[in-house]
């Protein structure tokens, strides 16, 4: 049985980390949503977590999958 278990949606932010040679952003995606971002916080706590929810089979999925994977969210 897990600690807590959250319900909602995964998203990608795009963070600006420099600008190219003509002035326009480069663009770093990163995981996020207020749902993972709780899960991710009480982990760090020592509570056992989960999150219902669904991702895409492409790059951003993956992603996000990998990450919840890394930091041990079912």
């Amino acid at each position: 049985m897990k600690d807590v278990v959250a319900l909602g949606e995964l998203l990608i932010d795009f963070a600006p980390v420099s600008t190219d040679e003509a002035g326009y952003p480069t663009l770093k995606a990163q995981p996020g949503g207020a749902p993972g971002n709780f899960l991710a916080a009480l982990q760090k706590y020592g509570c056992t977590t989960a999150l219902i929810g669904k991702v895409g089979d492409d790059t951003f999925g993956h992603l996000l999958k990998g990450t919840l994977d890394k930091i041990g969210i079912d």
